[in-house]
């Protein structure tokens, strides 16, 4: 750090950067020595050396927001090559970063295919947007026996909470209010002397859903 202060005061800008270059090799935290590199380079207003080193940035690191920084330096035409050559040179394990860059250009499908492989509901949620159009009855399905299974160990009013916000994104899909009203009527052993479980559910359901749970837990 002392040397690259060092150099800076004396505009050595080629050996900082070259020190930084070195420095990504050898540092444990990639995405650090990356970061410093990158800082130099809007700093010294090096703007062609960023667009080179963005994609391997992208792809050594998983980094999202890097690779929507790096979109915005392209118009779209120009775009579409970079993105399929970075998008080809993730690593599939690296799940995370695919999904988002699906959703970012609308690649619905394929983020349908990476979602279906690990549907949990936090991720069901997140992508629900994007995918929901198309995918809506394929998420209710998905959701249906990850919230009956909760509903078995949930416990407390947190809990119960959660589990509803869940039962809420599933009423913002399409044609769900029988399809949630039936999940409902199959998980009611769950919930039937939970007092504080049935005032969480009840404050997330459609009018129509509203009126048939007071009749399901009053009879």
């Amino acid at each position: 750090e002392l040397l690259i202060k060092y150099l800076k005061k004396d505009h050595k800008i080629d050996e900082v950067i070259q020190i930084l270059k070195n420095d990504i090799k050898n540092h444990i935290r990639k995405d650090m020595a990356y970061n410093k590199l990158l800082d130099i380079y809007d700093e010294y207003g090096k703007l062609e050396e960023k667009k080179k080193l963005l994609p391997e940035v992208i792809i050594e690191t998983n980094s999202f927001a890097r690779y929507k920084e790096l979109k915005d330096m392209y118009s779209d035409s120009e775009w579409d090559p970079i993105k399929a050559k970075i998008i080809s040179k993730i690593k599939p394990n690296n799940r995370n970063i695919l999904e988002d860059i699906y959703m970012e250009e609308n690649e619905t499908d394929k983020l349908f295919e990476l979602l279906k492989q690990n549907p949990s509901m936090y991720k069901l949620a997140k992508y629900q947007d994007a995918t929901k159009n198309k995918y809506s009855q394929e998420l209710l399905n998905f959701y249906k026996p990850q919230i009956l299974e909760e509903s078995k160990r949930a416990s407390n009013r947190k809990w119960y909470q959660e589990l509803c916000y869940y039962i809420r994104k599933m009423k913002e899909l399409n044609n769900s209010d029988d399809f949630i009203f039936d999940m409902l009527k199959e998980m009611y052993p769950n919930y039937k002397n939970k007092r504080a479980f049935k005032e969480e559910i009840m404050n997330v359901l459609s009018s129509k859903n509203k009126q048939r749970f007071y009749e399901l837990i009053n009879s």
